[in-house]
């Protein structure tokens, strides 16, 4: 896992950089791998298939 000190600070709004997408595919049953490799980062994400998780909905949002 990153420290996120190199992050910069356009990763520290909600939802993006890495530990945003950890966080958005975790709400739907998923995860990320990502690891610092030579300046980018090498990630391996699991994401369930359509229908094979509930997907958790926003009080008085659509389904």
């Amino acid at each position: 896992p990153d420290s996120g000190a190199h992050l910069g600070l356009e990763s520290l709004r909600v939802g993006t950089g890495v530990e945003g997408m950890r966080a958005r595919l975790a709400a739907v049953g998923g995860d990320l791998e990502a690891e610092p490799v030579d300046d980018l980062f090498t990630a391996r994400a699991r994401i369930p298939l359509p229908g094979s998780h509930p997907i958790p909905t926003v009080p008085g949002g659509r389904p």
